[in-house]
């Protein structure tokens, strides 16, 4: 009985750690003055519409949000470690999990984050 109790334990941290619900809660300032404000909502509230995000899920079943951050040297986000689809002239194309996302907020030549959103054929 105990051990199935440990297992129920075990496999719900699991999923709530994966699902990224690990980083819902309050912003510091510097995520408020760089996170555009659907980013903001999907780091502080729960039940944000999947609808309002370009969301992807990697091999290790993270979601992982599509983001385009403006920054001053774009070699500042690879030496961070924060993953880079395209980049261009300051403009860079990422998708990162919400831990990504606060990770990326702490990097001085990071100016703002912005969502993306998905876009589907006519």
């Amino acid at each position: 009985m105990l051990k199935s109790i440990r297992i129920l334990i075990f496999a719900g941290l699991a999923i709530y750690l994966s699902t990224g619900c690990n980083s819902r809660g309050t912003l510091t300032t510097m995520e408020k003055q760089k996170l555009g404000i659907q980013l903001q909502k999907l780091i502080t509230e729960e039940d944000m519409p999947e609808g309002l995000y370009n969301i992807s899920t990697d091999d290790s079943g993270l979601k992982r949000f599509g983001v385009i951050i403006t920054v001053s040297d774009t070699s500042a986000l690879r030496k961070a470690g924060i993953p880079v689809s395209s980049m261009h002239a300051g403009i860079v194309t990422a998708k990162l999990t919400v831990e990504e996302l606060r990770r990326a907020t702490e990097i001085p030549e990071v100016i703002s984050i912005k969502n993306t959103s998905k876009s589907y054929p006519q």
